[in-house]
C-alpha cells in the first residue's frame, strides 16, 4: 500500500504546475456552465464563471523551464487549480438553489391559483 501511495504522490510531483491551473480553469468554466444551464435565467452564472476564468488565466505567467518548481511558483499554480474548482461548484450550487426556489415558488403559486378558482367558481 505504502509503495502505491509513493508512486501516485511521484505521478504527481511530476505534472506541471501549470497543467493543474489550465485543469481548473477548465473545470472551473464546465461547472459553471452546467450550474448555468439548472436554470435559464442563470445565464449570469455562466458569464461569470467566464469571466473569472479569464481573470486566473491572467495569473498564468510564463515561468522560465527552471523556475517552474520554484515554491512561489507551485503555490500560484495550485491556488489557481483550488480557486477554478471552488469556484465552478459554487455556482453549481448556486444555479442549483436558484432552480429548487423557482420550483417551489412555481407549485405554491398553482396550488394559490387553484384554491382561489375553487373558491370563484362555487360562489357562481
Amino acid at each position: 500500500m505504502v509503495g502505491a501511495s509513493s508512486s501516485w504522490s511521484r505521478a504527481l510531483v511530476q505534472i506541471s504546475p501549470s497543467t493543474f491551473s489550465v485543469i481548473g480553469i477548465a473545470i472551473g468554466i464546465g461547472i459553471s456552465v452546467l450550474g448555468a444551464a439548472c436554470v435559464i435565467f442563470c445565464e449570469v452564472v455562466a458569464i461569470y464563471g467566464v469571466i473569472v476564468a479569464i481573470i486566473l488565466q491572467t495569473k498564468l505567467e510564463s515561468v522560465p523551464a527552471s523556475n517552474i518548481y520554484a515554491p512561489e511558483s507551485l503555490r500560484v499554480r495550485y491556488a489557481i487549480f483550488a480557486s477554478g474548482i471552488i469556484m465552478g461548484f459554487a455556482n453549481l450550487v448556486y444555479g442549483s438553489s436558484v432552480q429548487m426556489i423557482f420550483l417551489y415558488v412555481g407549485s405554491c403559486r398553482r396550488r394559490w391559483t387553484t384554491t382561489i378558482n375553487e373558491q370563484l367558481e362555487g360562489s357562481f
